[in-house]
């Protein structure tokens, strides 16, 4: 019997009685008279036919494959999350782990250009993770533009004058502006409500005010109570009899009062010339008088 075969029986008449190797096996010799005559194929490779007549045709396991055995037909893949570039590989620690910042959901993959980056918006600070899952979403507050992140403080604040309420987020134009009436200085935000509300005495009619800078000051003749106030004409009229000549007045008793002997009809007023004299032939002994007829 020649070479990759055997032969236990006696009186055989055909070389067609000689039985191959089985698969993972080879022999080079002549005449074997038993199937453990056939030589087992070494670690790290595989042979997949029958009949294999010489060492040779044992095959090195592919790259993204490995065989830790002897005598075997088929090679084992490398498992999600990991790589091999190199051929006859013997042991599955031969399986290189994809790195920090990706992951890889196949199998017998074969470079680390098969781990896949994790997307905008994410990080990952593990090694040999199988599922875009495995990578962590930026929090609240937070945003990244860059794919592959590798730890949490890739991820970026939402800057001043805004907030962001979601996780995950991959721009800083995911972060939302701080409504009108208010303003934020600082950064990573979480809610609306987080950014502090314009003071009295002044409004802010724009979003996305980054500093208390931004609340406009009520004019001469107004005032103003309330917090977070979002337009001018939430700013009150100074009332007849008053007159305001500063910025940011915060209460009608601000308003300063037209002098005794004085009266003042108009709202809003600017300066104690809009404060009148009573006519020749009139008093008038108090202040802050809104009329004309207050004059005796």
């Amino acid at each position: 019997c020649g070479a990759g075969t055997f032969q236990t029986g006696l009186g055989q008449n055909s070389t067609d009685r000689c039985s191959p190797c089985t698969t993972g096996r080879y022999s080079t010799g002549q005449g074997m008279i038993d199937a453990s005559n056939c030589s087992l194929c070494s670690a790290g490779t595989f042979q997949s036919s029958t009949g294999a007549s010489a060492l040779s045709n044992c095959s090195l396991c592919r790259v993204g494959t490995y065989q830790s055995g002897l005598g075997l037909s088929v090679c084992s893949q490398c498992g999600p999350g990991t790589y091999l570039s190199s051929e006859g590989s013997i042991s599955v620690s031969n399986c290189s782990v994809c790195g920090v910042g990706t992951f890889q959901t196949g199998s017998g993959l074969v470079s680390s250009v098969n781990c896949s980056l994790c997307a905008a918006g994410t990080f990952q600070t593990g090694l040999g993770l199988v599922s875009s899952g495995s990578c962590s979403l930026c929090g609240q507050g937070k945003f990244s533009t860059g794919l592959g992140q590798v730890s949490e403080s890739s991820c970026g604040l939402c800057g001043a004058g805004t907030f962001q309420s979601g996780v995950g987020r991959s721009s800083p134009q995911a972060c939302d502006a701080c409504s009108v009436g208010k303003y934020s200085t600082g950064s990573g935000l979480f809610y609306d409500s987080n950014c502090a509300l314009c003071p009295t005495g002044t409004f802010q009619s724009s979003t996305g005010a980054s500093d208390i800078g931004n609340c406009t000051l009520c004019s001469p003749g107004h005032y103003q109570t309330g917090l977070g106030r979002s337009a001018s004409s939430d700013c009150s009229l100074c009332v007849p009899g008053t007159f305001s000549t500063g910025l940011g007045i915060i209460q009608l008793s601000e308003c300063t009062l037209c002098d005794i002997g004085t009266f003042q009809e108009l709202s809003g007023q600017v300066s104690s010339a809009s404060c009148l004299l009573c006519r020749a032939g009139t008093f008038q002994t108090g202040t802050g008088m809104p009329s004309r007829w207050n004059c005796s």
